[in-house]
Protein backbone atom coordinates (compact mmCIF):
# COMPACT_ATOMS: atom_id res chain seq x y z
CA UNK A 1 0.00 0.00 0.00
CA UNK A 2 1.17 3.52 -0.76
CA UNK A 3 2.08 5.75 2.17
CA UNK A 4 0.30 9.03 2.80
CA UNK A 5 3.47 11.08 2.20
CA UNK A 6 3.82 9.58 -1.28
CA UNK A 7 0.12 10.10 -2.04
CA UNK A 8 0.29 13.77 -1.04
CA UNK A 9 3.54 14.36 -2.95
CA UNK A 10 1.88 12.85 -6.03
CA UNK A 11 -1.06 15.23 -5.51
CA UNK A 12 1.33 18.19 -5.30
CA UNK A 13 3.12 17.05 -8.44
CA UNK A 14 -0.19 16.96 -10.34
CA UNK A 15 -1.65 20.19 -8.93
CA UNK A 16 1.26 22.61 -8.59
CA UNK A 17 2.87 24.39 -11.52
CA UNK A 18 6.01 24.90 -9.40
CA UNK A 19 6.70 21.34 -8.24
CA UNK A 20 7.85 18.26 -10.14
CA UNK A 21 8.49 14.92 -8.44
CA UNK A 22 12.15 13.94 -8.57
CA UNK A 23 13.21 17.44 -9.68
CA UNK A 24 12.31 19.72 -6.77
CA UNK A 25 9.79 17.55 -4.87
CA UNK A 26 10.71 14.48 -2.83
CA UNK A 27 9.38 12.15 -0.17
CA UNK A 28 11.50 11.44 2.91
CA UNK A 29 14.69 13.35 2.12
CA UNK A 30 15.38 16.71 0.53
CA UNK A 31 18.17 16.77 -2.03
CA UNK A 32 20.92 19.44 -2.00
CA UNK A 33 19.76 21.00 -5.25
CA UNK A 34 17.92 22.84 -6.64
CA UNK A 35 17.65 25.68 -4.13
CA UNK A 36 13.83 25.84 -4.34
CA UNK A 37 12.81 22.40 -3.11
CA UNK A 38 10.11 20.57 -1.14
CA UNK A 39 10.07 17.35 0.86
CA UNK A 40 7.05 15.55 2.30
CA UNK A 41 7.66 13.51 5.46
CA UNK A 42 5.33 11.27 7.41
CA UNK A 43 5.52 10.83 11.16
CA UNK A 44 3.44 9.17 13.89
CA UNK A 45 -0.23 10.13 13.98
CA UNK A 46 -3.09 9.42 16.36
CA UNK A 47 -4.77 6.10 17.03
CA UNK A 48 -7.31 5.01 14.42
CA UNK A 49 -11.00 5.61 14.94
CA UNK A 50 -12.97 2.42 14.39
CA UNK A 51 -16.42 2.88 12.92
CA UNK A 52 -19.24 0.38 12.65
CA UNK A 53 -18.20 -2.61 10.60
CA UNK A 54 -14.72 -3.01 9.16
CA UNK A 55 -14.20 0.70 8.46
CA UNK A 56 -11.57 2.73 10.30
CA UNK A 57 -10.23 6.26 9.99
CA UNK A 58 -6.48 6.66 10.25
CA UNK A 59 -5.24 10.04 11.45
CA UNK A 60 -1.75 10.51 10.01
CA UNK A 61 0.72 13.33 10.50
CA UNK A 62 2.65 14.83 7.61
CA UNK A 63 5.19 17.62 7.51
CA UNK A 64 6.06 19.57 4.38
CA UNK A 65 9.41 21.36 4.39
CA UNK A 66 10.24 24.01 1.80
CA UNK A 67 13.64 25.50 1.05
CA UNK A 68 14.30 28.53 -1.13
CA UNK A 69 17.30 30.32 -2.57
CA UNK A 70 19.63 32.25 -0.34
CA UNK A 71 18.25 35.75 0.28
CA UNK A 72 14.83 34.74 -1.10
CA UNK A 73 12.78 34.33 2.06
CA UNK A 74 9.45 35.33 0.51
CA UNK A 75 9.45 32.76 -2.34
CA UNK A 76 9.91 29.85 0.07
CA UNK A 77 7.32 31.14 2.50
CA UNK A 78 4.82 31.79 -0.31
CA UNK A 79 5.33 28.27 -1.67
CA UNK A 80 4.74 26.76 1.77
CA UNK A 81 1.53 28.81 2.10
CA UNK A 82 0.43 27.68 -1.38
CA UNK A 83 0.97 24.02 -0.44
CA UNK A 84 -1.03 24.60 2.75
CA UNK A 85 -3.90 26.04 0.69
CA UNK A 86 -3.74 23.14 -1.81
CA UNK A 87 -4.01 20.53 0.95
CA UNK A 88 -6.72 22.44 2.78
CA UNK A 89 -8.80 22.49 -0.44
CA UNK A 90 -8.10 18.86 -1.42
CA UNK A 91 -11.44 17.20 -2.17
CA UNK A 92 -12.17 13.77 -0.67
CA UNK A 93 -11.14 11.04 -3.06
CA UNK A 94 -8.72 8.27 -3.88
CA UNK A 95 -5.12 9.41 -4.20
CA UNK A 96 -2.45 6.86 -5.08
CA UNK A 97 -4.81 4.13 -3.87
CA UNK A 98 -5.63 5.78 -0.52
CA UNK A 99 -9.11 7.01 0.36
CA UNK A 100 -8.20 10.47 1.66
CA UNK A 101 -11.07 12.32 3.33
CA UNK A 102 -9.28 15.54 4.18
CA UNK A 103 -5.87 17.08 4.84
CA UNK A 104 -6.35 19.81 7.44
CA UNK A 105 -3.41 21.90 8.61
CA UNK A 106 -2.49 21.55 12.27
CA UNK A 107 -0.43 24.73 12.50
CA UNK A 108 0.63 27.77 10.52
CA UNK A 109 3.66 28.06 8.27
CA UNK A 110 6.79 28.38 10.39
CA UNK A 111 10.35 29.38 9.57
CA UNK A 112 12.93 26.74 10.49
CA UNK A 113 15.94 28.98 10.04
CA UNK A 114 18.49 28.63 7.25
CA UNK A 115 20.18 25.41 6.21
CA UNK A 116 23.98 25.05 6.23
CA UNK A 117 24.12 26.94 2.92
CA UNK A 118 22.13 29.87 4.36
CA UNK A 119 18.98 28.99 2.38
CA UNK A 120 15.71 29.81 4.18
CA UNK A 121 13.55 26.86 5.23
CA UNK A 122 9.88 26.65 6.16
CA UNK A 123 7.52 23.97 7.39
CA UNK A 124 3.82 23.27 7.63
CA UNK A 125 2.22 20.26 9.28
CA UNK A 126 -0.99 18.44 8.43
CA UNK A 127 -3.27 15.73 9.84
CA UNK A 128 -4.56 13.74 6.84
CA UNK A 129 -7.55 11.50 7.52
CA UNK A 130 -7.54 8.25 5.52
CA UNK A 131 -10.42 5.80 5.43
CA UNK A 132 -9.56 2.12 5.31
Amino acid sequence: MTGIAYALATYLDANSSTLTAGTNLWVGRMQESPDLAVVVNEYAGDQPQFLMGPTALDSHRVEVAVRSSRDDYETGRALCEAIRALFDALPPGTYSGLSVLRVPPIDTVAALGPDRNERPRFTARFAPVVQR
